[in-house]
């Protein structure tokens, strides 16, 4: 995933799962979304709904920052694990009926200064969506 930005205001992007959960009711509320104006960080936490346990992950989908509209958007869905038989040879493997969700964490680093709105949207591998704006005071 390459982040989108005009005049290459993103500095750097990174995202991080930060465990699984067998119990995939603990997901469905919008993500969090923090400003750390010393770092120039926008953090977004939160829980996915991601399917199988053992081949779907959360993953960071889209990256966008709209300059005109001084926003960011980061959209983060379901996808592939590296465990998934797709990602395997030969196609070798199954996936377990156990569902799961991801909790996560994703950060993006501006070089000059933070966004003035985020935009933060989860994408669940039921369709269900959830998003959140959060406007930084500067």
């Amino acid at each position: 995933m390459t982040p989108t930005s005009a005049n290459g205001a993103i500095e750097a992007t990174s995202f991080q799962i930060l465990g699984n959960d067998a119990n995939p009711g603990q997901s469905g509320n919008p993500p969090t979304v923090r400003f750390n104006g010393e770092t120039k960080q926008v953090i977004i936490t939160g829980r996915l709904y991601v399917g199988s346990i053992e081949c779907n992950e959360a993953v960071l989908q889209n990256v966008t920052y709209k300059q005109s509209e001084n926003r960011l958007s980061v959209v983060v869905t379901h996808g592939k694990s590296d465990a998934h038989p797709d990602n395997q040879l030969f196609g070798s493997g199954v996936c377990d009926a156990a569902m799961s969700s991801d909790a996560y964490r994703a950060v993006v680093t501006f070089r000059k200064r933070l966004p003035r709105r985020v935009l933060a949207t989860e994408r669940g591998a039921l369709g269900d969506t959830t998003s959140v704006t959060a406007t930084y005071d500067m």
